[in-house]
């Protein structure tokens, strides 16, 4: 009975390494690539090497996120592929990216703003823009050193709020270099704490402890890497050599390899197992199935870490909106909608009754008249009014009912962007099939070859394949138990080496 238990653990050790072997490359490789985003984001992929779920056609793929207005024969689209000016009389694309950095990935345009002196400005993931007419670029504007992403704009009273991820700047556009820091208070009622789902990816991403977490999570990925080929020379080389020595062949530096190799796999694997489960078990809620069970819940702060921050909105901001009516604003977060007063003194109130949000965040988020703002993400499209405390389905008009906390993080309809045209007709955006319009006969402009040919960033396919979406050709909708399923043998596997070595080199003595 003994010896069938370890024959079980060796097998439960042996097997599903090799079988799971090139993703235990895979999966480190990619995840030290999200790590360091501002290194590798001047390169980039063609989609035509990619299936076709990611080429861009019918403005799919999160390509779009707005449109803009610029005058009655032009309309500016921005999103996933950059700045793009359409000309309605010439029906012609020209492209409005001059002064990004290179590389997709610094093109990925988040907010648009034309303000009321007839400047147009754009937030960005690397920052805030000001297009300048004269040399027909865009010139960074500093926001007190912060590089993080601008995630909004809005503009009040002829001056600008830009928002990033942490913070929002007020900004005067007569002197740029007057820009002040608002302190936003915490949330009015609430414990200071951090969701769940964000704790849990600081901690897989080594970012809970800056830049030196995110290198040992790098080293904890190069040890994966390290423990698959020393584990594979562990395996077929005792049979390259049994097989050699009966042709009477020499294999001292086989047997030398053979050696080094289960020897330092034995030394490196136990030393650094415990870190290994830790970001194998934390990246496994980090996709659905398993991220249901914890998108809608919170923990407090770690102490001595980056979560441990001074300011409680930090990482938490995605959209901001002011309402000329009601002389408020309101702060698109994620974890709901706040309101707060028009100079940010008041600690910001969240409505009782709250649109369903994505954890992925808020895409859609403006003033529809008679109190109603339309709210859209990877959870559908709705219509809100915070002083009704009503959510209504945009698509049926119908009220909605309080969805449960253990909910799908994503709908059936995953809506990236909305579009208005000039003659009221309306369009939204779904990451799936693109561009669709409400009402038949409305026809959004084609795709042009030109953007449809914008390749996808070597971060986004990164991406990709760390969330096993680029399993979605092969395994259709089962690619979303491949994850779990994959952190669970991954698990099964360092308990299974963990229990053999101490039986072979601790136990025994």
């Amino acid at each position: 009975m003994k010896k069938r238990f370890w024959k079980t653990f060796r097998w439960l050790h042996r097997w599903p390494s090799i079988v799971l072997s090139i993703f235990f490359i895979l999966w480190p490789l990619s995840g030290i690539i999200l790590n360091h985003r501002e290194t590798v984001s001047s390169f980039e992929v063609d989609r035509d090497n990619l299936p076709s779920e990611y080429q861009y056609t019918n403005w799919n793929n999160a390509s779009v996120k707005g449109t803009l207005q610029y005058s009655p024969d032009s309309l500016f689209i921005f999103g996933d592929v950059g700045i793009w000016l359409y000309t309605e009389s010439k029906n012609s694309f020209s492209s409005f990216n001059n002064g990004f950095l290179d590389g997709v990935d610094n093109r990925k345009i988040s907010a648009l703003l034309l303000n009321t002196k007839g400047d147009l400005y754009a937030g960005s993931r690397t920052g805030f823009y000001l297009w300048d007419k004269k040399s027909h670029q865009w010139n960074a504007i500093e926001l007190s050193g912060n590089n993080e992403k601008v995630v909004d704009i809005a503009e009040k009273d002829g001056l600008l709020y830009c928002m990033t991820r942490s913070h929002i700047y007020k900004v005067n556009p007569e002197d740029l270099s007057l820009i002040e820091e608002l302190k936003i208070l915490s949330p009015a009622n609430e414990e200071v704490g951090n969701t769940l789902f964000m704790t849990l990816w600081v901690i897989h991403s080594g970012k809970i402890y800056g830049l030196p977490g995110k290198l040992i999570v790098d080293f904890v990925g190069l040890i994966f890497i390290f423990l698959t080929i020393t584990g594979w020379i562990y395996f077929l080389f005792p049979r390259i050599i049994k097989r050699r020595k009966k042709h009477e062949k020499k294999s001292f530096k086989l047997i030398k390899i053979s050696r080094f190799s289960v020897s330092w796999h034995n030394r490196i694997g136990i030393w650094v197992v415990a870190l290994m489960m830790i970001t194998t078990i934390t990246g496994m809620f980090l996709r659905p199935p398993l991220l249901i069970l914890i998108a809608n819940s919170s923990v407090g702060k770690i102490p001595y870490t980056m979560l441990d921050r001074v300011n409680p909105w930090y990482d938490r901001f995605r959209a901001l909106e002011w309402d000329d009516e009601k002389q408020y604003f309101l702060i698109g977060t994620v974890d709901g909608i706040y309101v707060v007063d028009k100079d940010f003194k008041t600690n910001p109130v969240a409505p009782h009754v709250q649109p369903p949000i994505s954890v992925m965040g808020i895409n859609v988020f403006d003033k529809i008249g008679n109190g109603y703002y339309r709210i859209g993400s990877f959870s559908g499209l709705f219509a809100w009014s915070p002083e009704k405390n009503i959510v209504r389905d945009y698509f049926t008009g119908k009220p909605i009912m309080r969805q449960s906390d253990s909910g799908m993080p994503i709908s059936s309809t995953m809506v990236t962007g909305f579009h208005t045209n000039k003659e009221g007709h309306e369009y939204y955006f779904d990451y799936n099939l693109g561009v669709v319009p409400f009402g038949l006969g409305n026809k959004f402009v084609p795709m042009p070859q030109e953007i449809r040919d914008t390749p996808i960033s070597l971060w986004n396919l990164a991406l990709e394949m760390h969330t096993a979406r680029l399993l979605k050709v092969i395994m259709g909708l089962f690619y979303l138990l491949f994850i779990p399923l994959f952190g669970l043998f991954t698990f099964f596997i360092l308990v299974s080496g963990l229990l053999l070595w101490l039986k072979k080199y601790s136990w025994n003595k």
